[in-house]
Formats: structure tokens, sequence, C-alpha cells
């Protein structure tokens, strides 16, 4: 008989090594989908906000994140369920940086990140002694954080016809003295472009959304962008000089139709390989990608 106790307290334990073991990842896969899509749902609306200029976008931002979160969570076989959305200025923030918070985000907002926990209740592993198990991730006693950046353009666009005849680079985004070779444009064009299609830009708006780092709002892919015919003479130095050696984000425009506007066709990420007084160079680091949210971890 006590052979027998025994035997049965290590079926048990393989049971539910089993049984349970299966439940856990069904589960901690359902936390993962959760958070992941609260904070993509949570970041689109904060890029809507921020490219259109509807504010309404922010203040849903949240909300609508955990509704989305929520519905994935309602699967899980969890107890304790938590879902936290927090932003953070900083790009490409990390689960250790400071500077997150959970208020209404706003235009200077560029990291979304989704927290979500649950604690699994187990079926057999409770008769060994493991009534329960926590989901947890990144190892700092912080739950799974998926994170979202929402990465800026610089003021500046390459032309598709010039990707066309050189799609390795390098590429000429910026040109104080001349004209962009391989791009047809009406009257004109150094290369910086208007990114929310403000009706009197001057150089300072230009210089402003450069920073460093750049600040300006990504376009939205099918969307027109208005082509600045000034030069901003100071665009490369001293203003852009910072940024030499960097990995930023310009839009990719179609111009043939040879008017001051262009059609947004995507985005380019691209390396500033060399900044002078007169030029902007930048080298492409892939192809072609949407102007959209990027995940990062």
């Amino acid at each position: 008989m006590a052979l027998f106790a025994l035997l049965v307290l290590v079926l048990l334990g393989f049971v539910g090594l089993s049984i349970d073991g299966g439940y856990y990842f069904a589960s901690s896969r359902a936390v993962s989908i959760a958070a992941d899509t609260a904070a993509r749902a949570a970041a689109v609306d904060v890029r809507l906000a921020q490219s259109s200029g509807q504010a309404s976008y922010f203040s849903r931002a949240t909300s609508e994140g955990l509704a989305i979160g929520q519905r994935n969570l309602a699967s899980a076989n969890l107890t304790g369920i938590s879902l936290t959305i927090q932003y953070n200025n900083l790009a490409f923030a990390g689960p250790a940086s400071g500077g997150w918070y959970t208020s209404t985000p706003g235009l200077s907002t560029q990291t979304v990140r989704a927290i979500a926990t649950g604690t699994y209740r187990t079926l057999f592993l409770g008769a060994v002694g493991i009534p329960s198990l926590d989901i947890q991730r990144l190892g700092q006693g912080a739950p799974l954080s998926p994170i979202i950046t929402l990465p800026r353009a610089m003021p500046v666009a390459v032309c598709t016809l010039t990707t066309g005849l050189t799609p390795n680079g390098p590429w000429t985004v910026w040109d104080k003295g001349n004209v962009l070779p391989d791009c047809v444009v009406l009257g004109g064009w150094h290369g910086l472009v208007n990114l929310d299609n403000h009706p009197n830009p001057i150089c300072s708006d230009y210089y402003n959304w450069l920073g460093p780092p750049p600040s300006g709002p990504l376009p939205v892919d099918g969307t027109n962008l208005q082509l600045e015919s000034q030069s901003c003479d100071q665009f490369g130095s001293p203003y852009a000089q910072p940024l030499q050696g960097t990995t930023q984000i310009i839009p990719e425009v179609s111009t043939l139709a040879g008017l001051l506007g262009a059609q947004v066709v995507g985005c380019r990420v691209v390396t500033v390989t060399q900044v002078t007084g007169s030029r902007v160079f930048v080298t492409p680091q892939g192809g072609r990608i949407g102007c959209g949210v990027v995940q990062i971890n």
C-alpha cells in the first residue's frame, strides 16, 4: 500500500506535467498574443493622431488597445488577469528605460508597450504542491511586454526614379545648390518634403522636424506630400550634421506627375552616410516598406 501511494504521487506528477504543462503553454501564448495586439492597436491610434492631426485618436488609444487585448485574454484559463498600456517619449525605449506613463499619449509619444499578467490554476500539479503558476516574461519580474516603436521621418524624400536607377544607393536626398537628379518635378526640388502639408512652411519647420532626433510625422501610404521648393540653406550644416552615421526613415515618393506634389509609395530605412554644407547622402537598408509601426521585440 505504501509503495502504491508513492507511485500514485509520481503518476499524478507526470499527468500534471503533461496536462497542466499543455494548458500553461496555451495560456502563456494567449497572454503573449493579448499583449502584442493591445500594443499594436494603441500604437496605430497614436500614429493616426500624429499623422492626421485628429486628437480623438490619442484619447481612444488606450481604451481600444485594452479592448482588443482583453478579447484575446478571454479565452485564456487564467485568474488575476491584468492588462496595462504604457507610453514613452523615447524612441526604442526598452523595459528598463525610465519615462513610461499611462496618461493620454501625444505628439511626443514614440514608443508603446502593453503589459499582460495572469495566474494559471493547475488541475493536477496541486496534488504535488504546485497550486498555481504565474505567467511572466523578460526575466526582470516583469510580465510580457511587447514594445512597438512609432518611428519618425526625416523631412526629406527619395523619388521612385532614383530608387529604380540606383537601387543600392547612395542617394542624394538634399542638395542646397541644385535640384535633385532623376526626379521629375515642376519648378525644381532640393529634397525637402512638407510632412504634414502645412499651408505656409518656413525653413525652421524643416529644421525642427529634422531634430535631431527627427520628429516629423510619418506620412500615410497613398497620400500626397507637398515638395518644398525652398532649399533651406542650413539644412545640411549644422542641422543634419549630428545624424551622420545614424539609421533613419524617409518617405519614398512618386514624382512622375511632374507637379509640386508627390504620392507616397512607401518608406525607406536608410543610413545617413555623409552630410556636408550643401548635400545629404543616404544609403538604403533593404527594400521599400510601408510607412507604419515597427515591432522591435
